[in-house]
């Protein structure tokens, strides 16, 4: 992990954040992927390929993890890296945040995220602000 990650996710965790992933991958991959990193007990919803006919950029992963928690899309913040991350979060109406570690590319920019993060702790200020 790096960007002080799982700094952030214990942080949004200790301020009752819920928090969702909403993956491409199918879910015996991103079960496997977070338990490898042990960061899986910090997320109380995980929606994967498995879980919608549609996937990202269409907003209904999105919309079944918001479901899933209780939530409605203007409480929520989507972070991703990716250009599908980005469409798939306003597409749903909700907030995005375009995480900058990764290299991102000129083009991502495009898509007009809502913020742009270059640490993960920055989350946790827009989380509670």
């Amino acid at each position: 992990l790096c960007c002080n990650i799982r700094e952030c996710l214990e942080a949004l965790n200790e301020k009752g954040i819920n928090l969702a992933v909403v993956t491409s991958k199918r879910a015996k991959m991103a079960n496997r992927g977070l338990e490898l990193l042990d960061i899986k007990q910090y997320f109380k919803v995980i929606v994967t390929a498995d879980d919608t006919g549609e996937h990202k950029p269409n907003p209904a992963p999105v919309l079944k993890a918001l479901e899933l928690l209780g939530a409605e899309p203007e409480e929520a913040l989507m972070v991703g890296d990716s250009v599908f991350d980005i469409q798939c979060a306003h597409n749903a109406g909700v907030a995005a945040a375009l995480v900058n570690w990764r290299a991102a590319e000129d083009y991502l920019y495009d898509e007009k995220p809502d913020f742009v993060v270059n640490d993960a702790m920055e989350l946790v200020d827009i989380a509670i602000g």
